[in-house]
């Protein structure tokens, strides 16, 4: 896989990928297996008009944190081909909500409150904060 042997080869401290990889990522785990991504500050998830996966987010940090990859790195995006990426949660905060996440209750918003709900619910909606909007974006 050249996307993970290219971050660990060139000791990148900040890279791009599509959820994708992410995933052909952790098919290929025996390929990676002297892959050190601890210099990687920043992996910017944007996948243009495509939704990303929270789920592949999840599951590729907890595979390569063992190998250095630190959880705070992977920042998905939210973007759009025609105004370019629009906004980016800033990497590095640290503390509660450091992951930009919110876990809510369905049932809850279909009576229209907002209530805040256990994670791995059934009846729970996970939503991911994206940060900011970039000016002019």
């Amino acid at each position: 896989m050249g996307f993970m042997n290219s971050l660990n080869r060139k000791k990148a401290n900040v890279a791009v990928c599509k959820s994708r990889d992410l995933h052909w990522g952790l098919l290929a785990t025996k390929d990676h297996k002297d892959v050190n991504l601890s210099s990687l500050r920043l992996l910017l998830v944007a996948d243009g008009s495509n939704p990303w996966s929270l789920s592949s987010c999840d599951q590729f940090i907890s595979v390569f944190h063992s190998r250095g990859l630190h959880p705070d790195a992977v920042c998905p995006c939210a973007a759009s081909p025609e105004a370019l990426t629009v906004a980016v949660r800033r990497p590095g905060r640290v503390g509660a909500g450091a992951s930009g996440r919110g876990v809510l209750s369905m049932a809850a918003l279909s009576y229209g409150v907002i209530r805040v709900d256990m994670e791995n619910s059934l009846t729970s909606l996970t939503l991911q904060d994206c940060g900011h909007i970039l000016p002019g974006g």
